[in-house]
């Protein structure tokens, strides 16, 4: 397994391909992600974040050495303190050593013994580590770690509710974030990214015209990961508001629509609707989504789609499952390829060839960008904008709950100026987005919309920090504004 794959594997479980990883996980910052990273961005941050405690680093004789704080108090940071602990052993890490500490989703991606292997070939050899950097909340948290022979590194860490590690992740350390001062700033530094970039910023105070911050070719469609997921939950609202479907309605979850990773409800018979549409927007849950679209109808999100004012809505037809974009980006046998060259009808038969089988595993071709070939979802800021405000008009409020569980791992708000944030993320291969409607303390409404591309997988990810650095910028500035 190359190093690029390793990484798309540790991340799959928690920040769904970001999200869908997200294709995300992430979404993105720690979800992928969905991830994510999916992308990516798994839980909203805690509220009261405990002190921290010094880092466990050592030199090349194994004393301790200064490093950063890991918040010790934390599930992530306990995580992560364990994962250090087992870098800087002297004997090998086994699968003995995960026994108890590992997430069932994690598993899937990625067993203990293939786990162990990886961090003894691609990561020990080239400790001692010092700790340099560390952040993080109640379930997420990247700790940077510069070793004896290489470049720092950020270690990404993600747990569940039970403390289980749900995802592992080491990148190449991502340069320290200026802050912006200025919108101005933003939209420069935001032009000036490595990546292909649509960018779409407005604030509007209570009831008014919304005032253009950021516009950066906010017509034109780009690849969403994760963020497709509004769509889904769009038509499930529609539905329930159509008295098609309730809430509380429970679904069947058939391990012929688990998705990567299986998700929260591996092993469950069923599931709520609500407990469904949450998992999937709070943590980009690629199988909650599947089951989600299989309940409504594919046609009906399609329905959704073009009823949002959707610019172009044959970008998104047929609208695939996150099952079928694993099929179709990294199942081999040319398959991108053919799905690039073929017409809608030529798509759907496509789809229908696929019913059935199964999904690829997250070792299989995972290395290559696949919406430069037509596969993912497309759309512009402004039809994401649109699609945030189909939602908030279908009036519903368990739609705007399940929006605003998660404003994004591991970012600073500053939830007194902004008490609501509703949000969706996304990261695929090469893939990092991000999509936020907040309202502030005063009634003001902040949308903003950033969709990142990039066929450099690598690229893509050193530019994490940059692009969320300058989403909490936006909300600074915007505070004030």
């Amino acid at each position: 397994m190359n190093r690029t794959r390793l990484y798309a594997a540790l991340l799959a479980a928690a920040l769904t391909l970001a999200g869908c990883q997200g294709t995300e996980g992430s979404d993105p910052t720690p979800e992928t992600t969905t991830p994510a990273t999916e992308e990516t961005m798994t839980s909203p941050p805690a509220e009261d974040p405990t002190a921290p405690t010094p880092a466990s680093t050592t030199d090349g004789e194994g004393t301790a050495q200064p490093g950063a704080a890991v918040d010790g108090e934390t599930p992530a940071g306990q995580m992560t303190a364990f994962v250090l602990d087992l870098l800087e052993r002297a004997e090998d890490v086994t699968a003995a050593d995960f026994e108890g500490q590992l997430a069932p989703v994690l598993i899937a991606a990625i067993p203990a013994d293939e786990l162990a292997a990886v961090l003894n070939t691609s990561v020990r050899p080239t400790g001692p580590f010092r700790v340099t950097a560390y952040r993080g909340t109640q379930e997420a948290a990247i700790t940077t770690i510069e070793p004896a022979v290489g470049d720092p590194l950020d270690l990404q860490i993600a747990v569940d509710e039970d403390g289980l590690l749900t995802g592992i992740y080491f990148t190449p350390a991502a340069a320290a974030h200026e802050p912006a001062t200025s919108m101005g700033e933003v939209d420069e530094r935001l032009a000036a990214l490595p990546l292909d970039v649509r960018a779409l910023i407005t604030l509007a105070p209570r009831g008014g015209t919304p005032e253009v911050l950021v516009s950066q070719r906010p017509d034109d469609a780009a690849p969403l990961a994760s963020i497709f997921k509004l769509y889904v939950l769009l038509a499930v609202a529609e539905a329930v508001a159509d008295g098609e479907v309730t809430w509380d309605e429970q679904v069947e979850v058939p391990t012929s629509l688990y998705s990567l990773p299986a998700g929260e409800f591996e092993g469950q018979d069923s599931a709520s609707v609500r407990e469904l549409a949450t998992a999937m927007i709070s943590v980009s849950d690629n199988t909650a989504t599947d089951v989600l679209m299989d309940r409504v109808g594919r046609d009906a999100v399609e329905a959704a789609v073009e009823a949002s004012g959707h610019a172009d809505p044959a970008l998104v037809r047929p609208f695939t499952t996150t099952r079928e974009l694993f099929q179709i980006g990294w199942g081999g046998e040319g398959r991108s390829e053919a799905w690039a060259a073929a017409d809608e009808a030529g798509r759907r038969a496509m789809l229908e060839v696929l019913a059935g089988e199964p999904v690829p595993g997250l070792d299989e071709g995972g290395d290559d960008s696949v919406w430069d070939k037509g596969v993912d979802w497309f759309a512009s800021p402004e039809d994401i904008v649109r699609a945030y405000e189909a939602l908030d008009s279908v009036g519903d409020p368990v739609v705007r709950e399940i929006l605003s569980v998660n404003p994004g791992v591991g970012l600073e708000f500053d939830h007194s100026a902004w008490p609501l944030i509703e949000f969706k993320g996304g990261g695929s291969v090469g893939v990092l987005t991000g999509a936020w409607r907040a309202e502030r303390a005063d009634g003001a409404l902040l949308t903003l919309v950033v969709l990142t591309a990039t066929t450099d997988a690598a690229t893509s990810m050193l530019s994490q920090r940059e692009v969320f650095g300058l989403v909490e910028d936006t909300f600074r500035i915007a505070a004030e504004l």
